[in-house]
């Protein structure tokens, strides 16, 4: 179990045993806005412990999906690298390149949309200028993605679906 929830189980057991155990609640009985007080913590307590426990698990679940997002060049539906010009990512199919040394051969991903969306590619970048269009791409669960330069690079992915722009670039601005 997480140690902040066990601190959390631990303070609820302590004020629940301080508002119920007889040396506690005599004092406390003719002063019923504290005994209110404790059952508010305890609630807030409990809203608290039940918040943490579902971020939690979305922590856990995106980290066991490994999601990203790539920018990517779209020209006439087919979804292209925006610096090589030939790569083609196709929804649902895996695309893996071969390890080498260093980053050269690998893909550059990135963990929000917004992100990948403003991500800026070398001047001598084939499709540079091309219609751009971000993928919601799946890491493979043995990918150990290294971060460059803000970005991550991975070996192997997997497209899931095209991210509408406009929701993005909307993000992008705000933020």
């Amino acid at each position: 179990m997480d140690p902040f929830m066990e601190r959390l189980e631990g303070l609820e057991a302590l004020l629940t045993h301080a508002v119920l155990s007889d040396h506690f609640i005599a004092p406390v009985l003719p002063h019923t806005p504290l005994l209110q007080q404790c059952d508010d913590m305890l609630t807030n307590l409990r809203s608290v412990m039940e918040e943490h426990q579902d971020a939690m698990e979305s922590a856990r679940k995106a980290r066991e999906m490994r999601l990203y997002y790539k920018s990517v060049a779209k020209v006439q539906g087919r979804y292209f690298s925006v610096f090589d010009g030939a790569t083609e990512f196709r929804i649902g199919e895996r695309i893996e390149r071969q390890r080498c040394h260093g980053r050269k051969a690998a893909f550059f991903v990135h963990v929000s949309a917004e992100a990948a969306c403003i991500s800026a590619f070398p001047v001598h970048s084939k499709m540079r200028h091309a219609p751009r269009a971000v993928l919601l791409v799946r890491a493979d669960a043995r990918s150990r993605p290294r971060v460059v330069h803000g970005k991550h690079t991975l070996w192997a992915l997997t497209p899931v679906c095209e991210v509408p722009l406009t929701r993005a670039k909307t993000s992008a601005k705000s933020s």
